[in-house]
């Protein structure tokens, strides 16, 4: 666990000074500055989502994503909403992942490494901008996926469930998709590994 001066200066307390405690303690700001402070990197647009925003996400834009795993996941105590436990098995191989499955993936702990589910993650991260660039083929089809993203994060926004430090509105989405140049994301080479951020690029291609 990485250990923030910026939390240790809010908290006086070693004992809760992790960088992954700056926005408990302190929200988007103290975070913000912990990461900066920690990366180098300046942090544009903040955002905190629950579970829920990711799961509608892609069952509403796109409908499934597909990954290909290098190693069999079975987690008999993965953690369910009424805190309870289940089993997960996902076979190694290519899988076909509704959002709540993919969501599992993400999560799951068991059997395996922080950077085995790191990698895990990126595969996701990488299917879901491949789908979105297969659904948002053409104008029509752009603009009602853009469409759709939006008003997901609106009412999640309503609902308490994301909570951003920058405006929802698209307008300079929908203006590039309008054009021809498909735009939803900007993601950096220090955040994703080179893959991911291929596909990102590709589908966010630079003005």
């Amino acid at each position: 666990d990485l250990q923030s001066p910026e939390v240790l200066k809010k908290t006086h307390n070693p004992f809760s000074s992790r960088i992954n405690q700056a926005y408990g303690e302190g929200g988007f700001k103290l975070i913000e500055e912990a990461l900066e402070n920690a990366t180098g990197l300046s942090m544009d647009l903040t955002f905190r989502l629950n579970f829920d925003v990711f799961v509608d996400l892609i069952n509403q834009t796109v409908g499934y994503v597909d990954i290909n795993l290098d190693k069999t996941i079975v987690d008999n105590t993965y953690p369910t909403e009424n805190y309870g436990y289940k089993r997960i098995y996902y076979p190694a191989g290519p899988n076909r992942l509704n959002g709540e499955q993919a969501l599992e993936v993400a999560r799951s702990r068991h059997g395996s490494s922080d950077y085995d589910r790191s990698q895990r993650q990126m595969k996701i991260v990488r299917a879901l901008l491949k789908r979105g660039k297969e659904e948002g083929r053409g104008i029509s089809q752009g603009i009602h996926l853009l469409t759709t993203v939006q008003e997901i994060l609106k009412q999640k926004q309503n609902q308490g469930t994301l909570e951003t430090d920058f405006d929802l509105e698209m307008k300079k989405a929908f203006a590039s998709v309008k054009s021809g140049m498909p735009t939803i994301l900007r993601v950096s080479s220090s955040v994703f590994d080179k893959e991911t951020e291929k596909e990102a690029r590709e589908f966010h291609p630079k003005e």
